[in-house]
């Protein structure tokens, strides 16, 4: 009777010690799998990065509009043509493992969050969210996604028409919003409607079109974006 006593305490104690050298591997494990994933994710800029879209990370929503001053050669003339502080806007996308930005450039594409606030003027942007995001349902987020992916490794529309064939960035957010979700941010506008009597917007124009402008293409711009009554801003 007196050596089973002293077994007991001896029993569990190796089983203590066996669970406490498993949870140990067990946490490694996870280290390493999750420092795989990150090593993975950083090495990924397409769309494949963007996994089942969630409902909230940091306070940005899928689905939210982010405008930028961009650093490209035809920023200033974007500005001054459409009066405005923006000449850049990109629909936001959330996953499990990081936030993405859908955006109209050469070609069109995927972009980690970061990366695109980095890239614009200073680093300033601005994040606009629907007043009502009832129609984003869950369903609607991956509808969103799944077209966005289809919109990848399109070209950038360099003559802002409203073909469907390439695709410039206010264009892009436009018109997946109006095809996932039915929701038409503001009404396109001819080209005249536009300001283009400074000279760097009269110089872009006659690089892109030569004599013959095409004044009666319908447009959208970031400051059209920007300006919808069915937007507000809000802060990430």
């Amino acid at each position: 009777m007196r050596l089973n006593l002293l077994f007991i305490p001896l029993f569990f104690g190796s089983l203590i010690s066996i669970n406490a050298c498993q949870q140990s591997a067990d946490a490694k494990e996870t280290l390493e799998t999750q420092e795989k994933s990150n090593k993975d994710l950083a090495n990924t800029e397409t769309v494949d990065t963007v996994k089942t879209p969630v409902s909230i990370q940091s306070g940005v929503l899928t689905g939210d509009i982010i405008l930028q001053t961009s650093q490209s050669s035809q920023s200033k003339a974007i500005q001054l043509a459409t009066n405005s502080e923006f000449s850049h806007v990109g629909v936001v996308f959330l996953s499990k493992t990081d936030t993405m930005v859908l955006e109209a450039i050469q070609p069109v594409k995927f972009t980690k969050y970061r990366d695109f606030i980095n890239r614009g003027e200073n680093s300033a942007y601005t994040l606009m969210r629907l007043k009502d995001r009832s129609p984003i349902t869950l369903e609607k987020q991956s509808q969103l996604h799944i077209v966005g992916s289809q919109y990848v490794g399109m070209d950038y529309d360099w003559l802002f028409d409203w073909s469907d064939n390439k695709l410039y960035c206010s264009e892009l957010v436009y018109k997946l919003y109006k095809t996932v979700l039915g929701i038409e941010l503001c009404d396109p506008r001819p080209l005249k409607d536009y300001s283009l009597n400074a000279e760097l917007v009269r110089q872009k124009l006659a690089e892109r079109y030569g004599k013959t402008l095409p004044l009666d293409e319908l447009m959208v711009s970031p400051e059209d974006i920007y300006r919808s009554n069915k937007l507000m801003q809000v802060e990430d």
